[in-house]
């Protein structure tokens, strides 16, 4: 919330074929998000726009060094991305390590990913 992710980042795969094709996980579309997926969660994250990829089905798609690589510098990772960098983020093992975790439970409510590959 304080770094501002959700200007440029959503947590909804709407109904469109383009949202769940690229919400997807080899080969396979995501599901359309619902409402029993975030009801509980204090404030919506729902996001403002779609600068940034939507993020509501990217838990465990990519490990902890990953990510600590994509917060340092996204374009090592991301060729053209325009997010900047959070290096404070990545340093800061106990903000780095909430963040991760919080990260890594978006999609994991609904049992959609091929031969249920959860675990990294």
């Amino acid at each position: 919330m304080r770094e501002g992710c959700w200007y440029c980042h959503t947590q909804q795969t709407r109904t469109l074929l383009a949202d769940t094709k690229r919400s997807g996980w080899k080969g396979v579309d995501s599901p359309v998000s619902t409402p029993d997926e975030f009801v509980y969660d204090s404030p919506h994250m729902f996001g403002t726009k779609r600068t940034g990829p939507d993020l509501s089905r990217v838990g465990v798609k990519y490990d902890r060094q990953w990510h600590r690589t994509h917060f340092r510098n996204p374009r090592d990772l991301v060729p053209g991305s325009i997010m900047p960098p959070f290096p404070w983020i990545a340093n800061n093992d106990d903000e780095f390590n909430a963040l991760v975790a919080y990260i890594q439970t978006l999609g994991r409510a609904k049992n959609w990913r091929p031969d249920n590959d959860y675990e990294k």
